[in-house]
């Protein structure tokens, strides 16, 4: 499966776990969708989605005004997936 740009193997319940995690920050509760991306993350180490994790992670802190957390998440985004188009 190719997910922006990255392609790898993905497991049965990956994409919906992370489509899981994306809804819970998408409906506004951040601590929780931060806490469900530590998680996801945790569980599919590999995971060609866990850029994206990162990303909403680290926004997900932002939003909580966790700016040293936020600031950290994304340096940490851009050392290890500095060719993700999210890093732009």
């Amino acid at each position: 499966m190719m997910i922006e740009g990255r392609e790898g193997l993905v497991q049965p319940t990956e994409k919906s776990d992370y489509d899981a995690a994306l809804k819970v920050f998408r409906d506004g509760d951040y601590k929780g969708a931060q806490a469900s991306f530590q998680s996801f993350a945790r569980r599919y180490p590999n995971s060609v989605y866990l850029p994206l994790a990162t990303f909403w992670s680290g926004n997900a802190a932002y939003a909580l005004k966790d700016y040293k957390t936020a600031i950290s998440i994304m340096q940490d985004m851009i050392k290890v997936y500095s060719d993700h188009p999210k890093v732009a």
